[in-house]
C-alpha cells in the first residue's frame, strides 16, 4: 500500500512540474518546387519558407543551412522580405561548408506574414527531391557581429497532418499508477 501511495504522489509532483521555457519555439515550414530547368544539366527547385511560433528581436536571424554535396547556385540576392535584411552565402566543397539563406529581423517583432522564398540548384541526382534542412536562430550585434545561437532544428514539409487525440494527464497517471501496483513483487504467502 505505501508503494502505491508514493506512486501518486511521484505522479501528482510530475503533474505540477513547471514547463520549460518555450521562447525559441520556431517552427519553419517548406514547400519545395521544381522548376523549369534553364541551364542543360541543373536541375532547379525552389523552397518556399514558412515560420511560426516565433516573435523575431531585432538582429535576430533565422538561417537554413544547405549541405555542399546537395545544393549549388543558391540565388543571390534572393527575394526580399518587407522587415528582413536578406542573404545568402554560397556552398563550398572546397572548404567544405554549409551554405546559408539568412533572414535577419530590422526590427523586434519584423512580420512573418511574407513567405520567405529562394531558388538553387539540386544535387540530389535524378529521381530526388530536396526535403527538410538544419537551422539556427542567431543572435548578432548592432555591428554585425556573432553574439550566439538561440536556436537549432530542422525544416519540415508543409503538409497537413490530421489531429491525433492524446490521453489526459489523469488518464496517463492513472495507467502509470495501476502499472506499477502490477509490478511490485508478489509475497510467498
Amino acid at each position: 500500500m505505501t508503494r502505491i501511495l508514493v506512486a501518486w504522489l511521484v505522479a501528482a509532483l510530475l503533474c505540477m512540474a513547471p514547463v520549460p521555457d518555450a521562447a525559441y519555439a520556431i517552427v519553419i515550414t517548406f514547400e519545395a518546387t521544381d522548376l523549369a530547368n534553364t541551364t542543360p544539366g541543373e536541375d532547379l527547385w525552389r523552397y518556399v519558407y514558412t515560420i511560426t511560433d516565433f516573435s523575431p528581436a531585432q538582429d535576430v536571424a533565422v538561417e537554413t543551412l544547405f549541405d555542399h554535396t546537395l545544393y549549388r547556385d543558391l540565388e543571390d540576392p534572393a527575394p526580399g522580405v518587407a522587415g528582413w535584411d536578406i542573404l545568402t552565402l554560397q556552398p563550398d566543397s572546397n572548404l567544405p561548408d554549409v551554405g546559408r539563406y539568412s533572414a535577419l529581423a530590422l526590427s523586434t517583432g519584423a512580420s512573418l506574414v511574407e513567405p520567405f522564398e529562394l531558388t538553387f540548384v539540386w544535387l540530389g541526382g535524378p529521381g530526388t527531391a530536396p526535403g527538410g534542412q538544419p537551422f539556427e536562430v542567431n543572435a548578432f550585434d548592432t555591428q554585425g557581429g556573432f553574439l550566439a545561437t538561440l536556436a537549432t532544428g530542422f525544416t519540415t514539409p508543409a503538409t497537413p497532418h490530421a489531429n491525433v487525440a492524446l490521453p489526459g494527464t489523469l488518464l496517463l497517471t492513472l495507467t502509470g499508477v495501476v502499472g506499477l501496483g502490477l509490478l511490485r513483487p508478489r509475497s510467498n504467502r
